[in-house]
């Protein structure tokens, strides 16, 4: 509460209009005077207003403490005037500040310090990005080395395996030098033996799975049909045009002359009956005669006969049927013809062989039907004959056992066993054949070899009977 001096006090009131104005604090004048103080432009109003007597018992009259107004007491102390210049004295000072802060703050300018970030969290996040950069640099740095060195290795790796691959294909047993000397050359020593380790067992299944090991009476049925056909195809083609005025003894003397004497008990009761007219018939069964000799070898033909291993091999097929049973034996005779089958040491002796048939035939043909011998007579047989040697060479390492038979001239016809090959013929039992140019293939037992008592025809014969 402000309470109006009197007595010798009075006097200090006059020093608000002196020099000195003590600062008032607005927050003590009443809340009607806060605001016009506030707005006025200059103290100077101020000051003619404190200047009024009225106005200022107002003044000191005013209770600054909430809404309630008490009465101004005459008998003041000294101490509440000096309270109240001081604040008039605040009051001023206050408004002298006011009008430069306002001509100095620009009004339609905001600040944004609150939402940019300030200098040091920028710092920092700056600095998060740079080391995320240098991270992702050097991750990049590493895969790029990695590539490298694995494509050098791979590299190296394809020199190694192309030169194992040459030395495989010379047959040496040296290793070869790697590109680069490494702590893993006692390794790389060892990929010849890998390799060969692999050969052998893709060898190993490759023969335990391929189709070969058992073949359908169809699949032979069929192939037996093409080998016919081809052998009567080049008898013609080469033959077709011989003289035909010969008599049997001059076929005969002929024979004679060229033919070996284990074949000429068969050839010659095909020429003592000789007829032109069936010529074609008789080259192609004379032919068949040689070609018997394929199929009749037990074991596999052109087999080298001076190697020892096979002559213990024929002795031990002789001997073992005494030991074992048949279904033992047909086994043992099917894996182990199979294992020489696939042999590339017997691939020369069947051309040697194939190569000595081939002679024999032409050169018996050729003498008996006086026609020149050339270079493509040999040749087109020799294609025959390896193809007749490796399908008897299919037969005899099948589990089941095949016999071949070809019949002789004079022989019965056999329906079961013999078709003519004679389109329009209608033979019956009971005639005789002239020729055969193909024998009966017999099968004995079943799929796997056993039940040996049966005895199948796969394929018959083909024969030409004689007139009735």
């Amino acid at each position: 509460m402000v309470q109006k001096p009197s007595g010798p006090d009075a006097g200090s009131v006059s020093s608000v209009n002196g020099d000195h104005h003590p600062s008032v604090n607005t927050s003590d004048l009443p809340d009607g005077l806060a605001p016009s103080i506030h707005s006025s432009p200059h103290p100077s109003i101020v000051e003619s207003f404190l200047s009024n007597d009225d106005a200022k018992s107002s003044l000191h009259g005013s209770s600054i403490h909430g809404d309630e107004t008490k009465e101004p007491s005459i008998d003041g102390s000294s101490g509440n005037l000096r309270s109240a210049s001081s604040k008039f004295a605040n009051l001023r000072a206050a408004f002298e500040k006011g009008p430069a802060n306002e001509a100095n703050a620009s009004p339609g300018k905001r600040s944004f310090s609150a939402r940019s970030p300030s200098p040091r969290v920028a710092s920092g996040r700056w600095h998060d990005h740079e080391s995320e950069l240098r991270k992702l640099r050097s991750e990049l740095d590493k895969e790029r080395e990695l590539r490298i060195a694995q494509e050098d290795k791979s590299a190296q790796l394809t020199r190694e395996a192309e030169q194992l691959r040459k030395q495989l294909q010379d047959g040496t047993n040296e290793t070869p030098k790697p590109a680069d000397s490494t702590p893993n050359t006692p390794k790389k020593e060892n990929v010849g033996d890998l390799q060969r380790q692999l050969s052998e067992m893709k060898r190993n299944i490759s023969r335990s799975t391929r189709m070969e090991s058992q073949v359908a009476d169809s699949t032979f049925v069929r192939e037996i049909g093409v080998l016919h056909y081809e052998i009567q195809n080049w008898v013609v083609n080469n033959f077709r045009r011989s003289k035909t005025d010969m008599t049997a003894e001059q076929m005969v003397t002929r024979l004679e002359s060229v033919a070996e004497p284990e074949q000429m008990e068969r050839l010659r009761k095909l020429y003592e009956a000789w007829d032109p007219s069936a010529r074609l018939s008789i080259y192609q069964a004379t032919a068949m005669s040689f070609i018997m000799e394929i199929f009749a070898e037990n074991l596999l033909f052109g087999l080298p006969s001076q190697e020892p291993w096979r002559k213990s091999l024929r002795r031990t097929a002789e001997t073992l049927p005494a030991v074992l049973t048949p279904e033992s034996y047909n086994k043992w005779r099917s894996i182990t013809l199979d294992e020489i089958r696939q042999s590339p040491q017997i691939k020369q002796p069947i051309d040697i062989a194939a190569s000595g048939m081939t002679e024999i035939i032409c050169l018996t043909l050729s003498v008996i039907t006086e026609t020149d011998m050339n270079e493509s007579m040999k040749t087109s047989l020799k294609t025959i004959i390896l193809r007749v040697i490796s399908l008897a060479h299919l037969f005899r390492v099948q589990r089941p056992q095949y016999d071949f038979d070809l019949p002789t001239p004079n022989t019965l016809f056999d329906a079961a066993s013999m078709e003519d090959i004679e389109l329009e013929s209608d033979i019956t039992n009971g005639h005789n054949i002239r020729c055969a140019t193909f024998p009966t293939i017999y099968k004995i037992g079943d799929e796997h070899g056993h039940h040996t008592h049966l005895r199948n025809v796969i394929v018959k014969a083909k024969v030409l009977c004689n007139e009735a």
